[in-house]
């Protein structure tokens, strides 16, 4: 996991700019007696069939740093999406790979990237149905 000075683009799929307002919650396998955190609001910002950012304001719990580089890569993060028209939120597992902090102006101080871990195949057809509908434009290419 690492902490982003400047972005490089190694996306293996197109993203789309979607501004809607998510929850997240962590797995902590370190904290056995602690598993799962609550969950906490965020914004995503863009998502893409091999994962997605949101913004939050929520980088610790309990002392514990989200995104601190000693937290382990295996640590994996559940985020929950809702998508409009779709019914029931979904609940993809993902890990967090890289943070930064937000653009100026942004309704939040950080923006976090995660990537799917074994994502259904439910949620392709959601992303799709939603980018059909006009809701989402390809993100433009960060340098």
């Amino acid at each position: 996991m690492t902490r982003r000075t400047h972005r490089t683009e190694r996306r293996r799929s197109e993203r789309y700019r979607l501004d809607l307002p998510v929850r997240f919650r962590l797995y902590l396998a370190s904290r056995p007696d602690d598993s799962r955190t609550t969950f906490f609001p965020a914004r995503l910002y863009d998502i893409s069939r091999h994962g997605v950012s949101f913004l939050t304001d929520t980088v610790e719990h309990r002392g514990l740093h989200f995104f601190h580089p000693t937290v382990p890569f295996s640590e994996q993060c559940t985020v929950e999406v809702e998508l409009p028209g779709t019914g029931e939120p979904i609940l993809v597992q993902g890990r967090i790979v890289w943070y930064d902090k937000a653009e100026p102006g942004s309704p939040c101080a950080f923006r976090a990237g995660l990537e799917w871990i074994d994502p259904p195949s439910s949620l392709a057809k959601d992303i799709k149905t939603l980018l059909r509908r006009g809701a989402g434009a390809p993100a433009p290419t960060e340098s």
